[in-house]
């Protein structure tokens, strides 16, 4: 198959670059060697083995995000810059004011994001058109290696010969000797540029610090200080251990855009055509594209987008390209999932090999024997060298023990050709991680001798492994697999459970629809004290957040931990109070809400839920014995006075991912221009997360466009106001200190149990909306009030309460381009933010990584004045 595609493509001139061309002769044959290495992809699957595809004719430009806390104040970006361009990215590091000198990027993505694609092309221009086309200093000498492949002596206890030593390595290892050392030595002095790609496979967390820590003290030294560094990394391990300090600018590879998903899917088609057909006519490329538009109207027609499983993945390059392949000749068969798209691939890849049609079993065969293979190979790591020899010897013992009489030499020399396999004269592999991940996660389903034999221990190997980053894909691959349960059991079993909540959230999506008896066997086992009884209970309800089962919420209340018994109860209360959503796109409309209750819409999954209203103390106070009382009151959030609200309905979580795939789904354009800023950022678009790098007005937007959707006699649906929101999370009720409430659970301080807060805001990420219900509000039993996002509320800021605005439904709107308010605090704020009386300005244009929004309907129409 075609290795992912990414970046900018380049018409790259046979000459380097007029700075490299100074360099001694040895010097530039060996960049000339990896120049050819670097922008030369080679296409599997054609039948006799690899062959050539253009660049040019399948490439789609890339943007990043970029991390704009060391890049100096940005307008409306004051955390992250979304959609720019590598080279716009290299410019802010470089020109990035005070704080420690620049080192270079750090390049995070998803597997198949086009990290490395990026790095192969930032190779290619800056050998052929020199550092400075693209932001570096001038005079920069590229050099681009895998980072499990710096030697080890290089950089363990202390290191010998630093990055002089590495430089000199790869020269050796491509066959000229002697040209690193030509070239550190060569006068004048030349820094280098060092492309280090897969940081995250370096196996062990603790030597991926001590590289990190080596490459730092490198960095110090005379010879190296002005040289850049360029490292891609795994989302996932660099979440867990961000090793490199602040000199390393962060980018974030963002997904394919509408258009370029567009563009590369007919590229890529016409592309596949030739290959395969020989036949570059006109007539052929015509019929071509038909099928790759026959494809995009299965996975990226508007109005799939918040329905179609495999419309968040077409995003991801090397997926898209995976889906294009397995689809060529008949774009209607659409694989359902992940785990089936990989899987035809893989059979795909297999097939294509061979002329003659064969036995119809053998795909499915040869893909089973290399599932304990790829098991072994993601144990061993990356960094285990595997020979022809040993790989034969792996498939040999596996088909003597399942008495399969087929030759593993011919399946090494098929699986090379098709390019499941690919590799050199010393090590091979997987050709892409991604193969490897999934063929161990489907071994981990199936066990040793086949579907669902003696699975458990590959079950309880997996759950162990689920502190190290490297086995994030196989265990998502896994659930997607259907081993949601057992490797709850698994989890529990091994009591670290409780560690991996994150974990479970995200695998949550994937087991969807979850089997109810299932679930509930597993809770029947929590009820006896097994399993860790009600801790591990607890844990299984937060990470289930909105999937929770309707019918385990009766028992789980029994079960969990009281505080969480409490919020179980209160949600079966809830839901016996409101009628289901319909499916979209029904005819329900809002005809049946009733003023006094609950209710859902067929639009979006969160319910609204109705607030009495009524009157509270709003704000705080630094005056001991006031019952608003609050040591940590800051000076805009009073003084503090009596508030009328009238009845309202709140929305009971913040606006999702999925609602919002909703709202652009239905824009007539397709709407390029209305998706949120980042949208395209794996960080934040889970479909469960709170919708983030949303402005006021795209707010306001989407409530205008959900009143038309589903029209009620009682209002219509808007932000709530500032008054509105605090009443939401602290209610009238005094406590028994004849207090109001600081939080929206009560006063004690907020732990990770009742919030989403406190992560680092570089590497964090908003949790899925519903799995922090021990934070649910007391008084509106509305959830995620504090911390997961800042909310826009309707009103216009102003520093301290304006005493024209009345005591009852408070409401300024202001000019539209007045700066709001936002309320809440987020997943990167301080605990003092998540307090309800805690109140922040923001420019209505902003749109921000921690900042979204929840509906409210009803209420005095005073508050519909723009």
């Amino acid at each position: 198959m075609v290795q992912a595609p990414g970046g900018a493509p380049s018409t790259l001139p046979a000459a380097l670059s007029p700075d490299l061309q100074a360099l001694p002769a040895l010097c530039q044959s060996w960049l000339r060697t990896m120049l050819r290495r670097s922008v030369r992809f080679r296409f599997f699957g054609a039948t006799g083995g690899p062959t050539t595809l253009k660049l040019a004719d399948t490439f789609v430009p890339l943007t990043v995000t970029v991390d704009a806390a060391r890049t100096g104040p940005a307008q409306g970006h004051p955390n992250a810059i979304p959609q720019l361009q590598l080279d716009d990215a290299i410019r802010r590091a470089e020109s990035r004011p005070g704080g420690p000198g620049t080192a270079g990027l750090v390049i995070l993505g998803e597997p198949g994001s086009g990290k490395s694609t990026l790095l192969r092309d930032l190779f290619g221009r800056v050998a052929t058109t020199g550092s400075s086309a693209v932001g570096f200093p001038r005079d920069l000498i590229p050099l681009t290696m895998r980072c499990d492949e710096i030697p080890h002596e290089c950089w363990r206890g202390g290191g010998r010969g630093g990055l002089a030593a590495v430089v000199e390595h790869v020269a050796t290892v491509l066959d000229h000797r002697g040209a690193g050392e030509a070239s550190i030595s060569f006068e004048p002095r030349r820094p280098f540029l060092f492309l280090l790609d897969a940081l995250d496979e370096v196996r062990d967390p603790e030597q991926r610090a001590q590289l990190c820590a080596w490459l730092s003290d490198q960095l110090s030294h005379d010879r190296w200080h002005d040289s850049r560094f360029v490292i891609t990394c795994r989302q996932a391990a660099w979440r867990r251990e961000r090793a490199l300090d602040n000199r390393f600018l962060q980018v974030t590879v963002q997904g394919l855009s509408e258009e370029s998903i567009r563009t590369y899917v007919e590229n890529y088609f016409v592309a596949l055509d030739e290959v395969f057909s020989f036949d570059a006519s006109e007539q052929r490329r015509t019929a071509a594209r038909e099928r790759a538009r026959a494809l995009l109207e299965q996975v990226a027609e508007p109005g799939r987008m918040s329905t179609d499983p495999l419309r968040r993945l077409t995003p991801n390059p090397l997926l898209l390209a995976q889906l294009c392949l397995v689809c060529r000749n008949d774009p209607s068969s659409v694989p359902r999932n992940r785990n089936e798209l990989h899987d035809r691939c893989l059979s795909a890849l297999v097939n294509m090999t061979s002329s003659e049609p064969g036995d119809p079993t053998l795909p499915a065969t040869i893909i089973a024997m290399l599932q304990p293979l790829a098991w072994e190979m993601q144990v061993l790591g990356a960094e285990h060298v595997w020979s022809l020899d040993q790989i034969v010897e792996v498939l040999t013992h596996v088909a003597q023990r399942h008495g399969v009489e087929i030759a593993p030499h011919a399946i090494v020399e098929r699986l090379l050709a098709c390019g499941v396999l690919d590799g050199d004269e010393r090590d091979h592999r997987f050709a892409h991680l991604s193969f490897q991940e999934y063929l161990a996660a489907r071994f981990a389903c199936e066990g040793p001798g086949g579907p669902r034999a003696d699975h458990e221990p590959l079950v309880h190997a997996l759950a162990a492994m689920a502190d190290d980053p490297r086995w994030d894909q196989v265990i998502l691959l896994a659930v997607g697999g259907g081993l949601f349960a057992p490797l709850i059991v698994a989890l529990a079993e091994l009591g670290t459970i409780e560690r991996h909540k994150d974990l479970l959230a995200e695998c949550v999506p994937l087991a969807v629809p979850l089997d109810e008896d299932i679930v509930q066997a597993v809770f029947d086992r929590l009820s006896l004290e097994e399993l860790g009884g009600p801790r591990t209970a607890d844990v299984l309800w937060s990470a289930l957040g909105t999937h929770r089962p309707k019918a385990l919420e009766a028992p789980a209340s029994d079960l969990v931990a009281p505080p969480v018994a409490t919020v179980a109860a209160a949600a079966l209360s809830d839901a016996s109070a409101r009628p289901m959503p319909a499916s979209p796109g029904s005819a329900q409309n809002g005809s049946g809400v009733v003023r006094g209750r609950n209710f859902a819409t067929p639009v979006i999954a969160t319910a609204l839920l109705w607030v009495d209203g009524g009157e509270f103390w709003m704000g705080s106070s630094a005056e001991q014995g006031h019952p608003a009382f609050d040591q940590e009151a800051a000076a805009d959030e009073g003084d503090a006075r009596r508030v009328t609200v009238s009845p309202f309905w709140i929305a009971e979580f913040p606006v999702t991912n999925r609602d919002y795939a909703r709202y652009l789904d239905a824009q007539s354009s397709g709407t390029l221009g209305a998706e949120p800023a980042f949208w395209r950022d794996s960080r934040f678009n889970a479909d469960e997360q709170p919708v983030v790098g949303v402005s006021f007005a795209a707010a306001q937007s989407f409530c205008d466009w959900l009143s038309a959707a589903f029209p009620i006699a009682d209002g219509v649906f808007r932000l709530p106001t500032e008054a509105e929101w605090e009443f939401s999370a602290r209610g009238a009720e005094l406590g028994p200190e004849r207090r109001v409430a600081r939080y929206p659970w009560g006063n004690t301080t907020p732990t990770t149990a009742e919030a989403d807060f406190g992560q680092d805001m570089r590497t964090g990420k908003p949790a899925p909306v519903g799995t922090h219900p021990l934070g649910r509000s007391k008084s509106s039993h509305a959830q995620d009030l504090a911390g997961g996002v800042w909310e826009w509320c309707l009103d216009r800021w102003r520093e301290g309460y304006d005493a024209t605005a009345g005591l009852r439904d408070p409401c300024q709107c202001g000019r539209l381009e007045s700066s709001r308010v936002i309320r809440g605090g987020s997943w990167d704020s301080g605990s003092w933010r998540l307090r309800s009386s805690y109140r922040h300005g923001l420019r209505p244009t902003s749109c921000h990584s921690n900042v979204g929004f929840r509906v409210a309907c009803g209420g005095p129409r005073l508050h519909l004045a723009r």
